[in-house]
């Protein structure tokens, strides 16, 4: 089954001995985007890239492009099956959730809450996406970053829009007693008690939950919004 690792171009980067950044250089594209051409995300490469490639290796372009072709028709077919599975062990739910918008998905304030609403549990949404569930536990505590089994799954089994991807990577991985979550889907509310923090000069008022500097806790209180501001 074609795999990312099995990507004819990235093969054909690494045995010519050329990091990302030299071959963006030699085909005058972006480091990023050579990843994100690797990773399946960008299915149509420039014709220089594949000359540049093509030329490192001692073989004709159109050859190249042959494999690449061969390559991209067997991994969204490989694509497209694993979706199908996944979507049929979704509820209507999580069908629902993975189709909001990026600014919506933002709301969640948290990874964690955002994969709840997919899969209740860690092992069970680890399951759906064939990514390690200790990994992916270790990055809703906190200890990692976002892993990139995680990263290409959501893209590749899960068929999430780069933009939504990068909505998810902006989110805190954990959120203690689901403050950030209810923070969030209640954001009337919240917008009010901003306003209201504005106008009396309060800092909590202009400070984002996501920055780690601004807050050290934030709860709901007696039907209002209660953030402790470090003091340091």
């Amino acid at each position: 089954m074609p795999t990312i690792e099995t990507h004819p171009l990235r093969i054909a980067r690494i045995r010519a001995g050329l990091t990302a950044e030299k071959l963006g250089e030699l085909s005058g594209v972006s480091r990023g985007a050579v990843n994100a051409l690797e990773q399946g995300r960008i299915k149509t490469p420039r014709r220089a890239l594949i000359v540049a490639l093509a030329h490192a290796n001692s073989m004709p372009p159109e050859r190249l492009q042959e494999l690449y072709d061969a390559w991209l028709r067997g991994f969204e077919q490989s694509t497209a099956t694993a979706f199908a599975e996944v979507e049929s062990n979704l509820s209507a739910k999580a069908r629902g959730v993975l189709a909001l918008a990026p600014d919506i998905v933002r709301r969640y304030g948290s990874f964690k809450a955002w994969r709840t609403d997919i899969h209740p549990s860690v092992a069970g949404f680890a399951s759906l996406l064939h990514v390690s569930a200790t990994t992916l536990r270790r990055f809703e505590q906190g200890d990692i970053s976002m892993p990139k089994p995680l990263l290409r799954a959501l893209s590749k089994v899960l068929r999430l829009s780069d933009d939504y991807v990068e909505a998810l990577m902006e989110l805190d991985a954990i959120d203690p007693g689901d403050v950030a979550r209810d923070y969030w889907r209640d954001r009337k509310r919240v917008q009010r008690q901003r306003e209201r923090w504005l106008a009396e000069g309060d800092p909590r008022g202009t400070r984002s939950l996501r920055d780690p500097s601004s807050y050290v806790d934030l709860a709901v209180v007696d039907g209002s919004i209660d953030v402790a501001v470090r003091e340091d």
